[in-house]
């Protein structure tokens, strides 16, 4: 599914943010950098970068509504924010929550986003607990 890859604008885009990351940090130029995730190179990319990335998980979830109580994204563009949240409404999720993050000088944000009404979240509470007892 989507949600194993990391959204870039493209290759390049990924390669130059690494690089900007490592020049920020006073590692100047040098070989080609290590980037933070583990993946292919091909998998830290997508198309039409993180907004497409995002809403392609939005249609994907809301094709599996039921499925998971919260679907979530980590967002690391704000500007990105604007037609995430339009998908999630022609979606029709029920609730959306952003929680705001940072660490050092990184923000980012978690969007996260149900399709159960609240009467299902609060059946879906009741049985998860009693099964826990």
């Amino acid at each position: 599914g989507l949600a194993a890859k990391v959204a870039h604008w493209g290759r390049a885009a990924a390669t130059a943010g690494t690089r900007r990351k490592t020049t920020n940090l006073g590692k100047g130029r040098g070989p080609a950098p290590v980037r933070n995730f583990g993946g292919q190179p091909s998998e830290l990319w997508y198309p039409g970068g993180e907004e497409a990335f995002v809403r392609s998980l939005v249609k994907e979830s809301e094709e599996i509504p039921t499925s998971s109580f919260w679907f979530t994204a980590l967002i690391s563009q704000s500007q990105t924010l604007p037609g995430i949240y339009k998908e999630l409404q022609w979606a029709k999720a029920v609730e959306v929550k952003t929680i705001d993050m940072a660490q050092g000088q990184k923000k980012s944000r978690l969007v996260a986003w149900t399709f159960l009404t609240p009467e299902q979240q609060a059946a879906r509470r009741a049985n998860r607990w009693a099964k826990a007892k």
